[in-house]
């Protein structure tokens, strides 16, 4: 091989792998900017739910879920805060938020939370910070009455085991 067919092969080779790096960095770009476009989806939901109970003359929502419910007390723009009513011997999913940043506050009744593997028991009194992207599960050993404040994703939840049969997603 000649020099010159060298030199075109080495340029070739470069010529393909910039290009290669050009189409990951324009595909992560991308990918970041879907997941800034769902956050702002979820947060105008967040908004349009809070117009549409205040519409109402609505300021408390109850969601009933498997192990127990939910109310909503408050939820604006700036911050979310709700009470869950976890039936004993019921347990949350295994989930996480890429959002949302929580504080879990135990009014009443026995139990635990898993952040990240590591567990705390939960009684009157003790709270627990669960940052975004933290793995974390809450199971009750008595009736418990927990208060969650956090920032507004309330939809930002990704299950990944769920009892109850819920839709999981795998990582």
């Amino acid at each position: 091989m000649s020099t010159e067919q060298q030199s075109a092969s080495v340029y070739d080779k470069m010529s393909y792998t910039r290009s290669t790096s050009e189409i990951f960095q324009r595909l992560q770009n991308l990918e970041d900017s879907l997941k800034e476009t769902l956050t702002n989806i979820k947060g105008m939901k967040g908004e349009l739910y809070r117009l549409e109970a205040n519409v109402r003359g609505e300021t408390l929502e109850r969601i009933d879920k498997p192990w127990g419910h939910e109310e909503v007390l408050e939820r604006n723009a700036k911050y979310a805060m709700k009470t869950l009513h976890i039936r004993a011997g019921e347990e949350l999913s295994l989930q996480y938020h890429e959002v949302k940043h929580e504080t879990i506050y135990c009014v009443s009744g026995k139990g635990s939370i898993m952040v990240d593997g590591n567990i705390t028991g939960l009684a009157p009194g003790v709270h627990v910070v669960v940052p975004p992207t933290a793995q974390h599960k809450i199971r009750a050993v008595d009736d418990m009455i927990l208060i969650e404040a956090s920032t507004p994703e309330l939809e930002d939840v990704i299950r990944i085991k769920d009892k109850h049969g819920r839709p999981t997603e795998l990582l």
